[in-house]
């Protein structure tokens, strides 16, 4: 817990540094326009101020002989220090300073602009006053000063506190501090940006880039694909083939293949976590991806609510999955010849689909029956590569129904659309149920427009090359069916029913009842025993697959090895002849010359003598 509490702090530190990176010239740029608001501000609107004061000392009245203050003096002096300045900032005195200078200003304006401060420690009154005229300023402080010290006069009938500097002119304004402006703005500019990246932090939890797949969700990263915004024709044909986003797409197929080498997974199912996100046209693509390197491909529309592959492949959705879930019978030969019925072509050589058919009531069920298994495994004897274009998971369960049953499972997430938050839980969904994740698609990412039309450049010869071989291989589905019933027949229909009994093992208490509440321990129960018999189901299948074909290739190559062998070795013995032919024409008395002939009779005596020994 501690690890992944960890891990989880390390990774949201990650995604604020990310999303700092990512906005850099957005905070730069906020943090230049609060600078340059901070210049015009000072430059130009603060209004300049000036002020004047004059400084007036409390003298004490009584001294001691001694010439020493007592405690009592300092007290005394400190309350009619204080007094004196609440006396300077009283409205009459106030009213008076304005009547004698004529002053355009009320009391309250006068007494905001004034202030009467005591310095520390001392008998020291500050009075000084600001107004934007700097002359103003010195000669309100100066009547200011005198009214005070007359009025004190004429209430105490004291003299005991003077002027010991008067009010001079002022010659800048204390309010403009250019660099202290600007710096405050700055600090204000950081502040909305660092507020700005916490907002997109909370609000914008979606995928940028492909780094956030295996950083976030902690998944292989197949690849991404760009927007690809061509709506009549959503397959990528011979017109994009050297198109940045074709090669993509083959990408994608090199990571896929090479990511189910190891556990030589034919069935691939892919979702998504909500609608809109492209699951559909990338489940079609990387069909067509498949077929085009001349693998028999099979696409299976699971989505049996709101399947689109009949849209994309342009093909009647009458008489699909359902149907077919619906007529299977159970015995094999029949059920694989009926696949003639539901399973229609495409314009893309070596590509079939099986199209969602008719919605049923029960989609789910449906899709976790023991039919979808069976019809599964009997697919998987007639085609190289079958795709399973499945449901979004946060809307429906159907597909951590069907990643139970299929090989490999791989996510699809939309650019800047997806939430980490959301694929996360689809994650932590397929994973619980027992589920293959391989990894995970970013789907329509932005890419500037020059990668569509400099990048990944083929030869047009290639391209026709690789279409015509296409052509070459073109099968029916009613081809492909012959071929798959011809291979079953020789290694014997009776695998198929002992993995249907494998499957019927289930004991009826495990297996879910209809209307009942169906506990996530049951559940598990019940997955977990459902994987170990399509395990078994795979390895049995394993051992009964017939290599005559590829022993009969690989003692052609032998045979073709050895006859190399031989040729190459009467050659050899050829050019040996010929040389010892042009040694014994040479001169006899060179003394670099051997006789050949004669070393080969003194090995043979020698042979000789000793097989008689």
């Amino acid at each position: 817990m501690e690890k992944n509490r960890k891990r989880n702090e390390s990774i949201e530190i990650k995604r604020i540094w990310d999303i700092l990176k990512s906005k850099k010239i957005w905070i730069a740029l906020i943090l230049i326009v609060f600078t340059v608001l901070g210049s015009v501000y000072s430059y130009h609107y603060v209004v300049p101020k000036y002020r004047a004061t004059s400084t007036l000392l409390l003298i004490p009245n009584t001294i001691s002989e001694d010439k020493t203050v007592t405690n009592l003096e300092l007290l005394i002096n400190s309350e009619l220090i204080n007094t004196y300045r609440n006396i300077a900032q009283n409205p009459k005195i106030l009213r008076k300073t304005i009547d004698n200078l004529g002053l355009n200003m009320s009391e309250k304006q006068l007494l905001s602009n004034m202030k009467a401060n005591i310095l520390d420690n001392t008998y020291i009154i500050e009075i000084s006053v600001s107004h934007t005229d700097p002359q103003k300023a010195m000669e309100i402080t100066k009547e200011l000063s005198n009214v005070f010290l007359n009025e004190i006069k004429e209430i105490y009938n004291l003299n005991n506190i003077g002027i010991v500097d008067e009010a001079e002119l002022p010659q800048q304004p204390y309010n403009i501090h250019h660099i202290k402006d600007i710096i405050l703005f700055l600090a204000m500019g950081i502040m909305a940006s660092f507020a700005g990246v916490i907002v997109i932090y909370i609000f914008d939890n979606t995928l940028k880039q492909e780094e956030d797949i295996e950083n976030y969700i902690n998944v292989k990263n197949l690849g991404s694909i760009p927007m690809y915004n061509n709506k009549q024709q959503e397959i990528i044909g011979r017109d994009d083939a050297k198109s940045y986003i074709a090669e993509c797409m083959n990408t994608l197929r090199t990571n896929i293949l090479y990511m189910n080498a190891a556990k030589n997974a034919k069935t691939i199912l892919i979702t998504s976590c909500t609608p809109q996100e492209g699951k559909s046209w990338v489940s079609a693509n990387i069909a067509t991806s498949f077929a085009k390197i001349n693998k028999k491909v099979l696409l299976i529309d699971a989505d049996m609510r709101k399947g689109r592959a009949d849209k994309i492949f342009k093909v009647a959705k009458t008489k699909g999955l359902s149907n077919y879930l619906h007529a299977m019978t159970g015995n094999v030969k029949k059920d694989i010849i009926l696949g003639r019925n539901y399973i229609k072509e495409t314009q893309i050589p070596n590509l079939h689909i099986l199209t969602n058919g008719t919605v049923p009531p029960n989609p789910s069920e449906l899709l976790g029956s023991n039919n979808m298994k069976d019809l599964i495994v009997l697919l998987k004897n007639v085609y190289d590569v079958i795709i399973v274009d499945a449901p979004p998971c946060k809307l429906v369960t159907d597909s951590i129904v069907l990643s139970t049953i299929i090989d490999s499972t791989i996510l699809v997430a939309n650019a800047e659309k997806t939430k980490i938050s959301d694929l996360n839980e689809v994650k932590k969904s397929i994973e619980g149920v027992g589920g293959q994740i391989i990894g995970a698609i970013l789907n329509k990412r932005k890419v500037k427009r020059k990668n569509y039309s400099e990048n990944y450049q083929y030869d047009n010869r290639t391209q026709g090359n690789k279409h015509k071989a296409q052509e070459k291989g073109l099968v029916s589905v009613d081809k492909v069916i012959k071929r798959a019933i011809i291979k079953l027949e020789k290694r014997g229909f009776n695998i198929f029913l002992e993995e249907k009994q494998m499957l019927e093992k289930v004991e009826e208490k495990d297996m879910p009842s209809v209307g009942e509440d169906k506990s996530q321990v049951n559940m598990k129960r019940f997955i977990k025993k459902q994987n170990q018999y399509l395990a078994k189901m795979v390895r049995h299948e394993i051992t009964k697959v017939d290599y005559s074909d590829q022993i009969g290739e690989i003692n052609e190559i032998l045979t073709n090895l050895k006859d190399s062998y031989l040729e190459l070795s009467n050659k050899i013995n050829t050019h040996t002849i010929q040389m010892q032919e042009i040694d014994e024409a040479e001169d006899e008395n060179s003394r670099n010359v051997i006789d050949f002939k004669a070393l080969k009779k003194t090995k043979n005596k020698k042979k000789k003598a000793y097989s008689r020994s």
